[in-house]
């Protein structure tokens, strides 16, 4: 799956629970700080399929009536 659809499907599932996804908030490729080293492209944006073991996963929400929200990191 590329990036693009892969934050396409969490915005969906967001809308679908009543949140909204933070798209200021995005992946990135896994290395040496400072990423953009290795790739300057955020990973919500990109339109190639992602590589097992280098992009971090990053999804914000925010509830869309109420004042809390969540935030999830991990490696795909």
């Amino acid at each position: 799956m590329s990036g693009y659809k892969l934050y396409d499907f969490a915005e969906k599932c967001a809308e679908e629970k009543g949140f909204q996804l933070n798209l200021n908030m995005y992946g990135h490729r896994i290395g040496d700080f400072p990423h953009a080293l290795h790739y300057k492209g955020k990973l919500n944006t990109i339109d190639f399929e992602i590589s097992q073991g280098l992009w971090v996963l990053e999804i914000l929400l925010k509830h869309k009536t109420k004042e809390f929200g969540a935030f999830f990191e991990d490696v795909i």
